[in-house]
């Protein structure tokens, strides 16, 4: 626990920010201080709603207040390289919502500005953070399924029209939606060695609306679908020479895992009856559950971790892996265009910041 109170700005006032707000208020030795938003009058509802002690218009000067220790960007994508840099640049670390840019390219001009000012930056993928998550990784590493012969992935939802706009990336499928795939295949299995992909695009751009990805690995295949104008079944599962791990709805915020033995170590049948009805009567419960959200309060107590030792970043989810995912996500796009497999080398760039603050 931070032997320090962090006194936390938002800025944006969507449902993110809404639910990342909530998240913090349960997080000990964390402050909501300031919410912020190119319209006052936005901050100031979003203020008297989530209990924040200031609401201010968007302008340079917050950036500097006095009372204002962090900062959570979660205003839409193409803003976000921008905001990063005005924060680093005031010597405030920062935790960006996912994708924290809308490039490779971007998100290196803000891991230099932040190397350059010896200032905490992360990118938001609360996903990283959730326990459930962790105990899959672990289970995995402890080879519980044996060798991996297949991994599949769904996430994706209806967006509506209005939020589908050719003019900001953060809409499109492969942005939006599958880099939490991208990021959680690279958290499970780390690099794949290459990617075909094939979907449905739309516009001038190529916005990716619905898209199948293959992420190649030795021995295995990791297989992505990601979608914005279909509800996916929103699950994970990963299948082994000795079982099965499986997560159900939702994988992007996780509240239980599934197993099964292929030689029987789940136990008897009457066993897996009764697992099944006490996840059944679980999931009447789901919205209740205490582990919805624990994304983000992984990510304020990692965070906090991070500033009390002195670190630039975090070992859970540097930078290095943030740019990692930019890099799946263009093999995918020029996958997906030529319809050819496109290998994925190791990057020649290391984000990761291996200094401390002086």
């Amino acid at each position: 626990m931070s032997a320090r109170t962090l006194r936390w700005a938002v800025l944006g006032t969507n449902a993110v920010s809404a639910s990342f707000s909530r998240a913090l208020a349960t997080v000990p030795g964390n402050q909501r201080q300031a919410i912020i938003s190119p319209e006052l009058g936005s901050a100031q509802g979003f203020a008297a709603r989530h209990g924040f002690s200031v609401a201010l218009a968007l302008d340079e000067s917050v950036f500097h207040r006095e009372d204002v220790d962090v900062f959570y960007i979660a205003t839409p994508t193409v803003g976000h390289m921008d905001l990063c840099l005005r924060a680093i640049a005031a010597g405030k670390p920062v935790l960006c919502e996912k994708p924290m840019t809308i490039s490779g390219e971007q998100l290196l001009a803000v891991q230099l500005a932040a190397r350059k000012a010896q200032v905490f930056a992360m990118e938001g993928m609360w996903t990283r953070f959730n326990p459930i998550i962790g105990q899959l990784r672990a289970r995995l590493d402890r080879g519980e399924c044996g060798d991996v012969m297949a991994v599949s992935m769904q996430v994706g939802y209806v967006r509506a029209p209005e939020n589908r706009t050719d003019v900001d990336p953060s809409c499109d499928a492969l942005s939006d939606f599958g880099c939490y795939g991208f990021s959680l295949a690279l958290y499970l299995f780390g690099r794949p060695q290459r990617i075909l992909a094939s979907g449905r695009t739309r516009g001038n751009n190529g916005a990716v609306e619905h898209a199948h990805i293959i992420l190649a690995y030795a021995g295995f295949s990791f297989l992505l679908e990601t979608s914005i104008v279909a509800d996916t079944r929103n699950a994970l599962e990963v299948l082994g020479s000795r079982g099965r791990i499986a997560i159900p709805a939702s994988v992007i915020d996780p509240y239980r895992l599934e197993s099964r033995g292929w030689d029987g170590a789940s136990g008897s049948k009457l066993r897996g009856r009764m697992e099944r009805l006490g996840h059944a009567f679980v999931d009447q419960f789901a919205t209740l559950h205490p582990l919805r959200g624990s994304g983000f309060r992984g990510e304020v107590a990692e965070l906090a971790r991070c500033l009390d030792e002195g670190r630039l970043e975090s070992e859970v989810n540097p930078l290095s892996a943030t740019l990692a995912c930019h890099e799946i996500e263009q093999a995918a796009r020029t996958s997906l265009r030529t319809g050819q497999w496109q290998p994925l080398t190791q990057s020649t760039n290391n984000c990761t910041v291996q200094a401390t603050i002086e």
